[in-house]
This record gives structure tokens, C-alpha cells and sequence, in this order.
């Protein structure tokens, strides 16, 4: 290829051609081709036009796609060469496929009569599926995504290795049972905006006595449900499928952009609810981004009716072609999910199992108290906690802490929590908090509890409560928050005076003096705290104080009753 016609080849074709090394580039025109194309004694079939089947190059499907610059049809001597090409020591023939628009089906059938003058064999498949077409004038008539469909089939056909006349004869038949519609759901979503803005639909009267308009905005899922009935209702009753009850079909969702992936779920749902409403057998439901086209839509859906057995089980065979996107679909498609009921019948308990080492009832008490004192800490600090809160956050950090404080002081109060037994004691703290207040911070916490739980889980009922697992526990609390949180020292967070006040622990614990060591770590922890205020901000994080004063509270308890 010399430099002068690469730099006039779209970048795009250029580029794919780069991506895929199983297709090679012609060096006179935007035509993309199988890279063995000269192996491939069976019949082959190529496509193109201003609409993109670049992707659909691949063995199961297209030998060879010949494209326009832009929305550009390819000019006929480009089809031509190409035809040639492919021609070259093959006997067994080339179907083309075309949508059949006036522009696209005018250059390829030009190519198409010039290469029957050269005594090639080839034959030209127009597809014409727009179910509007006959609202338009003949030769304004258009094709939209049913050709993608029509490709896969003689793609599956060709490896089977049937004749051009068996190819040009199973796919004239799909052509006849095909149909599609296309919309543009973003348009359509401005005008129901538009129409719930305006004074004709206002229903409410302000303090005047006027009319007042609703300001709700609208969703593409408030007009899912109500688009998908309108598209399948008109292209179910178009005369050109005659679909009848019982009868199966394909359906081929083309989506440019008008719903998100969440969407294209709900969108196939509310579609399998009305066919099966018709009592249609859906048995292959395709979904996706498969063709680029130029005119003025975001979403197509196609519609083949199931006219032979074989149908189906060519749109399964094996493709190669990148932008083919098989689905995992081996029979008819229900409207009911997949659900199985679970192996394990028994439900997740609130309180947890007894486990690993007992506390002495003094030591329980002491236990209890620390949690009330930690409890009452951060209720009595709810506003202070909110307002920090709400120099960067929601500034509702201060709320939920005290909503889980009385959660827990409830708990407690009515001895549903077993502070006999450590691990049972920081389990149930674990499950209430997942229960009862969720989001981040209960998740956060409850992780917390969870790995002091399991820290003396792994001691056995026999082994006596000593001061070095309550602070494994602390320490490995510590690490569960780093590790799950993806946080580090440093960044501000909850995590900082949590591992501070871990860190001087164990560092001051060395002599046996567990109380001493955990004081000065609270202390620390507090100082750490005050040292998450963000640059600009008046404040230090709001969950990292949170961390000093329960960890505060809970010292007080600890003297109050060690050290009387």
C-alpha cells in the first residue's frame, strides 16, 4: 500500500484492521477482508454500504465488507475490484448483501451487473425489512438491522458448504419473514418532556387560581414499557410476517446508545412479556450494539419468523466475526427467570453460636459497660458529628452513629447480647448492625466487629480471656478496615486512628501494663483524628473522630472498673 492511498483509507478501517489480525486491509478502498480468504473454496459473502458491517468480517459470516467514506455508499468500481478480488481462482461464487436503500442497492447492483459482463458468479440479495417501507415511496425504501441477521445465516450456510443457488434461495426466504422498526427513544423522551411541561396538561392550581405545570423529570424507564408496547405493536401486526399464535420468532434488539446495559435488560423483559402476551415462542433474543446506522435512530428491533427448523441452529453455529454477539440461549425463552431455591434450608441467625473463651462474670460486665459508655459517647455527639459532616458530606454521619448506638443500647438493655463469650458477643454486634443500618457505615463497622469476633474465635472455650487478644482483636480490626476499605495511612480515614491507637498499644504493652498502653493509644487515636481535617476544611473527618471518642468512652469504662 503506498502512503498516499493509506492516508486517504478512513482511520477507523485502518485502525481495525491493525486490531484484528484475522483480516487484512485492500489497498484500494475501505474494504476489509478475511485475512484467508484465497483458502475459502466455499461460496462467500460479502456485505457493506454506508452503514458499518467492518466487524461482521470473520469466518461464519462475511468473507469480505466493502465500506463507504463516512455515510458515504462505497462508489461501484471499489464493489467492483472487490468482487474481482475475491474472484480470482474461485469458482464457487459471491453473494452480496445489501440493504436495500436506494443509494447502497444503486452502487452494489451497478458493481454487481458490471461483474455478471465479466463472467463472475455473483448474485445480489437486497434487504428492504423497514416495516414503515410502505408508507415511503419505492425508492426511498430502506434496510435497517434485519441484514445482520440475513448474514449470519448465509455466513453458517457457506461453512456448510451449500451451493450459491441454496444460499441466494434459504436467504431470499429469511428476507420474506424479517422485519424491523426503528426509533429514536431520545427524541421521543424530550417531546414527553415537553408535553408534561406544558399549561394544556396541568391539572393543579397555584394560591391565583392558575394553572401550574408538574416539574417532574422524566426517565427513560417511566416510557420503557410504554415505547416497547408501541414498537412490537406495529410490528406485530404488520401484514408482511402474518405472525400467528404459536408461532416462533427472533428477535434482534439493535441499541445505539439509547439505553444503558441496566436498561437493555428491562427493555428484553417488557418485550418477552408482550410477545408472550400474543402467545409468540421467542427462542432467540439478541441484544446489543450490532449496526451503526446513518439515519436518525438510537434503537431498532427486529423480528425473523421461525419458518424452517434449520433457522435457528444457523444462528448458533460458530461465528468468528467480533461484532457477532452470540447469546446463551438454547431453547425457548420464558417469561419466568431462572430461579432455583437454595441447598440450605436453615436461615442466617441473629445470635450467633457460642465459641472460644469465657469471660468471668466481672469481665462481662466490664465489657457491657464499655459498650453503653461508647454508645452514649455518640449519641450525646450527634449534632457536633453532623456538622462536621456537612462541610463535604450529606451531614447525617452523626445521625446514623447514633442510630446505631441505640440499636446496640437496646439490644443490651433487654440481654439479648451475650457478653459472655467475646465471639458471640462481637458477632451479634456484627449482624445487628448489617440488620439494622446498612450503607457504608454499618458495613464498615459491622466489619470491624466481625474480625474482633473472629480473632477470638480461633481460641478454644478452654483457653482463659487474656489482655493480649483484646488487642489481636483491636489490630486485627485495624487490618479489616484497611484491607476492605482500601484505605491506607494517610488518607484520612477512620482507618488512621484506629491503627494509631493498635500501633501504640502494642508498643507500650511490652512491660504488661495493658491499661496504661491502651490509654496513651486513645490518646494518640484522638490526636490522629484531629489530623484528618482535608486542606480547605474546617473540620477533621467526621468518621475518624467518630473513631477517638468511642475509643475514648470505652478507655473511661475499662479504668472506671480495672482501676477502683
Amino acid at each position: 500500500m503506498d502512503i498516499n492511498s493509506q492516508d486517504q483509507i478512513d482511520l477507523y478501517i485502518r485502525g481495525y484492521a491493525s486490531f484484528n489480525h484475522d483480516v487484512v486491509l485492500f489497498d484500494f478502498g475501505e474494504v476489509i477482508a478475511m485475512k484467508n480468504y484465497k483458502e475459502n473454496d466455499k461460496v462467500r459473502v460479502v456485505s457493506g454500504g454506508s452503514s458499518c458491517h467492518t466487524e461482521y468480517v470473520g469466518a461464519g459470516m462475511l468473507t469480505a465488507a466493502v465500506q463507504g467514506k463516512g455515510t458515504d455508499p462505497p462508489t461501484p468500481s471499489v464493489v467492483l475490484r472487490t468482487l474481482r478480488e475475491l474472484s480470482v481462482n474461485h469458482v464457487k461464487g459471491i453473494l452480496v448483501t445489501v440493504q436495500a436503500t436506494s443509494t447502497d442497492l444503486l452502487n452494489f447492483g451497478l458493481a454487481v451487473e458490471r461483474a455478471e459482463n465479466d463472467d463472475l458468479h455473483v448474485a445480489l440479495l437486497g434487504v428492504s425489512d423497514d416495516c414503515r417501507n410502505n408508507i415511503y415511496p419505492r425508492s426511498e425504501r430502506r434496510g435497517l438491522t434485519g441484514i445482520v441477521l440475513v448474514n449470519k445465516i448465509a455466513g453458517a450456510l457457506a461453512v456448510r458448504n451449500k451451493s450459491m443457488t441454496e444460499i441466494y434461495s434459504y436467504c431470499s426466504k429469511v428476507n420474506e419473514h424479517i422485519i424491523s422498526i426503528g426509533t429514536n427513544i431520545k427524541k421521543m423522551l424530550i417531546s414527553s418532556r415537553d408535553c408534561l411541561y406544558c399549561d394544556k396538561c396541568a391539572t393543579d392550581l397555584d394560591s391565583g387560581g392558575r394553572r401550574k405545570t408538574s416539574l417532574k423529570k422524566l426517565s427513560i424507564m417511566d416510557i420503557l414499557d410504554e415505547t416497547v408496547q408501541h414498537l412490537l405493536l406495529e410490528i406485530s401486526s404488520n401484514k408482511t410476517l402474518n405472525l400467528a399464535s404459536g408461532e416462533s420468532v427472533v428477535v434482534l434488539v439493535n441499541n445505539l446508545g439509547a439505553l444503558g446495559q441496566h436498561e437493555e435488560y428491562i427493555f428484553f423483559r417488557h418485550s418477552l412479556k408482550f410477545l408472550s402476551g400474543l402467545e409468540l415462542q421467542v427462542v432467540r433474543f439478541y441484544i446489543g450494539t450490532y449496526l451503526h446506522l446513518k439515519c436518525d435512530v438510537d434503537l431498532t428491533v427486529t423480528i425473523l419468523k421461525v419458518f424452517d427448523k434449520d433457522l435457528v441452529d444457523l444462528l448458533d453455529d460458530p461465528c468468528a466475526a467480533t461484532g457477532w454477539k452470540p447469546v446463551f440461549q438454547r431453547e425457548t425463552i420464558s417469561i419466568s427467570e431462572n430461579i432455583i431455591p437454595g441447598s440450605l434450608r436453615k436461615k442466617c441467625r441473629l445470635s450467633p453460636p457460642v465459641k472460644g473463651p469465657k469471660l468471668q462474670d466481672r469481665a462481662a460486665n466490664i465489657l457491657q459497660l464499655c459498650l453503653q459508655f461508647a454508645c452514649d459517647a455518640l449519641i450525646s455527639c450527634e449534632k457536633m458529628l453532623n456538622k462536621m459532616d456537612s462541610e463535604q458530606g450529606d451531614g447525617d454521619t452523626g445521625t446514623r452513629l447514633r442510630v446505631m448506638a441505640e440499636v446496640l443500647n437496646k439490644r443490651a438493655c433487654n440481654n439479648k447480647l451475650n457478653a459472655v463469650y467475646p465471639f458471640t458477643f462481637f458477632l451479634s454486634l456484627s449482624k445487628l448492625l448489617e440488620k439494622s443500618i446498612g450503607g457504608t457505615m454499618g458495613c464498615l463497622y459491622s466489619i470491624i466487629f466481625e474480625a474482633a469476633a473472629k480473632t477470638f474465635g480461633q481460641y478454644s472455650e478452654e483457653d482463659n480471656v487474656q489482655a493480649e487478644m483484646w488487642l489481636k482483636a483491636l489490630e486485627n480490626a485495624s487490618l479489616a478496615i484497611k484491607k476492605y476499605g482500601n484505605v491506607d495511612i494517610g488518607d484520612k480515614t477512620m482507618y488512621d486512628p484506629l491503627e494509631a491507637c493498635a500501633v501504640l498499644v502494642r508498643k507500650n504493652s511490652a512491660n504488661g501494663q495493658y491499661i496504661y498502653a491502651f490509654e496513651t493509644g486513645v490518646a494518640k487515636a484522638e490526636e490522629v483524628a484531629q489530623s484528618t481535617r482535608q486542606q480547605g476544611s474546617k473540620y477533621p473527618n467526621p468518621g475518624a473522630h467518630a473513631v477517638g471518642i468511642w475509643l475514648r468512652a470505652v478507655c473511661e469504662a475499662v479504668k472506671l472498673r480495672c482501676m477502683d
